[in-house]
């Protein structure tokens, strides 16, 4: 856990913890249709991404550890993991597929039972030949707790539902929390979802025109504030964003968030003053417009 890993690694393969389930076993969502496995073999980078492949592992033990008590036992995690813009280039090189069947091979036989499932979203169709290559190194057992899913978006997220509560999952993949960061190892083991839940009383309402965007200015004076929103609409999704400076910097982005299912919330402690915008956007619906309600706090 003391070795470094290269902060290009960990910028290329990125993960979330997102929280934990009702067991309080942690949840994480893994990009792996953004990862490029084949770079990694092409550069030379095999050794140094397996030693990132394995400190992530470990601080998963860690992480446990961290949150066992006398009375909750803490061993096992859900992984989502979203196969969405994977590459068939992934698929052509003989040494990269060989590469990954290594990397299996280290997890199956280190980590054995470290899933309590695994919830596979955006398969594309060569997929299949990927899991038919992993699958006789996995266990009955672990094939058992894995659920695969296409592009069918509402599938998938009654899937999530079911297993996640909706403050655990990133707004993004159908659930209530818009800033859930990619981690880095400095975090260290406090991994809380930071998500405020805001009195509904105080929520205004606004009516956002198809095509339109429906923008909330709030002017910070200093660095380290606390800024949180909880957002919600009548029956339609709603893209929403922020964005410092005259949208110079994009801070939260999230294009569609299910806020008609789900109450929306988001924290933000700022790193500098300056203008932040809440952006509220509607622009992909060409006939719907959303009654929006919002509250935002500062603290």
């Amino acid at each position: 856990m003391s070795e470094e890993v290269s902060e290009d690694i960990c910028n290329r393969f990125p993960f979330q913890l997102c929280g934990y389930d009702e067991d309080g076993s942690y949840i994480s969502v893994v990009p792996v249709g953004k990862y490029d496995y084949r770079k990694v073999v092409e550069n030379g980078e095999k050794k140094e991404f397996l030693r990132y492949v394995m400190k992530t592992s470990e601080l998963a033990y860690e992480l446990f550890k961290h949150k066992t008590t006398k009375d909750n036992f803490v061993t096992q995690a859900i992984v989502v993991m979203d196969y969405e813009g994977f590459s068939f280039r992934q698929m052509t090189s003989p040494e990269t597929m060989q590469y990954m069947k290594e990397l299996m091979a280290i997890m199956v036989n280190n980590y054995p039972e470290i899933l309590k499932a695994a919830v596979i979203i955006n398969a594309p169709k060569i997929f299949e030949l990927i899991y038919n290559l992993m699958k006789p190194m996995l266990t009955k057992a672990t094939l058992a707790k894995v659920q695969i899913y296409g592009s069918d978006s509402n599938a998938w997220k009654e899937a999530l539902w079911k297993i996640i509560p909706a403050d655990q999952l990133p707004s993004q993949y159908g659930g209530a929390n818009t800033t859930c960061n990619d981690y880095r190892f400095h975090m260290g083991l406090d991994v809380d979802p930071i998500v405020v839940t805001l009195p509904m009383k105080d929520m205004q309402t606004e009516l956002v025109a198809a095509g339109q965007r429906f923008m909330v200015d709030i002017f910070i004076s200093n660095a380290g504030t606390t800024l949180s929103w909880n957002f919600k609409t009548e029956h339609y999704d709603i893209g929403f964003y922020v964005y410092l400076d005259d949208n110079i910097k994009e801070i939260v982005s999230c294009p569609r968030c299910d806020a008609h299912i789900h109450v929306q919330k988001g924290t933000l402690v700022t790193k500098e003053a300056g203008k932040y915008t809440l952006c509220f956007d509607n622009t992909y619906s060409k006939f719907r417009s959303k009654t929006l309600n919002y509250v935002t706090q500062m603290g």
